[in-house]
């Protein structure tokens, strides 16, 4: 019996039973949920991330002709990515950097910059 048991402790120690690999720290979630808030000209573009895996984002202008969009969602972050997949169907992805307070979405080669709001 204490062999078995001697086995099943090398084995998990070896196959990586615990977290997982694909789980980001508390420290990088909590970096990530917040209410991000990007201006652009006449466009503002809300995202409020919250840490049970969803997400809303607001799009919205102002001038001669005002939009107003809203999505909601689910998000999958791995600490350098995030992937979001809307209520509706659709999905994009950015890579994640941040700079001091600000978060940086960036895909191919642009970038988008959030502030706290």
């Amino acid at each position: 019996m204490k062999k078995l048991y001697l086995f099943v402790l090398c084995m998990c120690l070896l196959c990586g039973c615990g977290a997982r690999k694909d789980e980001v720290s508390p420290e990088q979630l909590a970096k990530i949920c917040n209410t991000w808030q990007k201006v652009s000209g006449d466009m503002t573009t809300i995202y409020t991330i919250k840490s049970d895996g969803t997400y809303t984002e607001q799009v919205y202008t102002t001038g001669d002709f005002p939009v107003n969009s809203n999505s909601s969602g689910t998000y999958k972050y791995d600490g350098k990515k995030i992937e979001f997949k809307s209520d509706d169907g659709g999905s994009h992805s950015f890579d994640v950097s941040f700079d001091g307070d600000d978060m940086i979405f960036e895909h191919e080669g642009y970038q988008n910059r959030y502030s706290k709001k």
